[in-house]
């Protein structure tokens, strides 16, 4: 896929000759005030070659991001649906509280009523004001059966390259079975030194955020958040409840009903140990988190089958993992975004003994406010070994 005209060499290319007409001095040859007047005159220049580049651009003028795109987890796998028309080529759009220069392309929307899946959808961004960064391009483009989130990223020391792939059909590369690939790169444009060199694969996003979390949350999560995405990191609720199985009260009359029903799952009527089934089923989360927390003395195989046959998509994960996510502070803090309250809570009362001390959060915030808090959570509480330039929890 081509990338926009504007999003040519032109404005990288205005910092690398800037930078390399400037004479090879030391550190301590010149006032630093002179270096960050240049960065801050080469931001200026850039800034005008961006508008410029966009000027002959038809504007959408201002819509929120949710408009222009929303991305969620449906069946482990990253969607992504508009509440935009079928654009005429590629059109310029301004998205508060996103900086820099965006624009979206749409062609075709496979459903009538929004919000939609395009099928096809290109977004770019590129931003020259943030000030952990030269610049900062961010794209991502999805059609049915693929989508790619990719950020290039241009410091004074450093070029940071990251590309999220997700194939369902036929483009992954030769030999590979559809799946998730996160590819990360760091640079030191000094000595040319790989920094950082990441090719993490999965059969999906929420496995490959399951097996690398310090990765994805150093790497992925910030781009992201920057595009107003932090839902795609809310936990999968069955997940939650399976590490929370014992912070999740239950009804003790459902309790009673199920053990009731687990009996019966013995029963020599097979059609009474299938409505039997039907009924456990029927509980949903209360009783699949009844079924975790009981005895299991004295079942037959019959019961034992049965039981796990039903928890077994309320239990994605083994209980040594759901052990070990427990105290895992960057999982806690994603269950944060949880829509449920009480998950909410329950990470957050496992949060707080991780860290060995309350924390102010504000459980019935709204989300606006929550998201801040999470965001600040994330900042203060996750090592800085956790932490990258630019594309980092800021």
């Amino acid at each position: 896929m081509g990338i926009p005209s504007w999003m040519a060499i032109g404005v990288i290319g205005l910092f690398a000759t800037a930078f390399a007409a400037e004479p090879a001095t030391g550190p301590s040859s010149a006032p630093a005030t002179g270096g960050a007047t240049n960065i801050r005159a080469l931001r200026a220049e850039a800034q005008k070659t961006l508008d410029a580049m966009t000027a002959s651009l038809p504007t959408l003028g201002e819509r929120t991001m949710d408009q222009v795109m929303r991305m969620s987890i449906e069946r482990d796998d990253l969607v992504l649906r508009t509440r935009l028309p079928a654009t005429v080529g590629e059109m310029r759009v301004d998205i508060p509280g996103i900086g820099g220069i965006s624009s979206v392309s749409i062609q075709g929307l496979l459903n009538a009523n929004p919000p939609q899946t395009p099928i096809f959808l290109q977004f770019s961004n590129r931003d020259v004001t943030r000030p952990d960064a030269l610049i900062v391009q961010t794209q991502i483009f999805a059609r049915p059966g693929y989508m790619q989130v990719a950020r290039d990223v241009e410091t004074l020391e450093t070029e940071q390259s990251l590309s999220l792939i997700q194939w369902r059909i036929n483009d992954g590369e030769p030999g590979e079975d559809p799946g998730v690939r996160l590819r990360v790169r760091s640079l030191d444009k000094a000595s040319g030194e790989n920094l950082v060199n990441l090719n993490l694969t999965a059969d999906t996003l929420v496995e490959l955020r399951r097996r690398f979390p310090r990765e994805t949350s150093t790497w992925l999560q910030p781009v992201f958040r920057d595009l107003h995405q932090e839902q795609v990191f809310s936990v999968d609720p069955k997940l939650a409840w399976q590490v929370f199985a014992n912070d999740r009260r239950i009804d003790p009359a459902l309790v009673a009903k199920a053990s009731e029903l687990v009996k019966t799952l013995n029963a020599d009527d097979a059609a009474v140990r299938e409505s039997a089934q039907q009924s456990l089923a029927a509980l949903g989360q209360d009783g699949a988190t009844a079924l975790m927390k009981m005895d299991r003395a004295g079942w037959t195989p019959e019961q034992h089958a049965s039981v796990d046959a039903l928890l077994e998509s309320y239990r994605p994960i083994t209980d040594e993992e759901a052990e070990r996510l427990r105290t895992q502070a960057s999982f806690l803090i994603d269950c944060l975004y949880c829509d449920d309250p009480a998950i909410r809570t329950a990470a957050l009362g496992h949060l707080q003994h991780v860290v060995g001390r309350k924390i102010a959060f504000d459980n019935q915030a709204g989300e606006v406010e929550r998201l801040a808090a999470i965001a600040s959570l994330r900042a203060g509480i996750l090592s800085a070994s956790d932490k990258s330039p630019a594309t980092a929890p800021q």
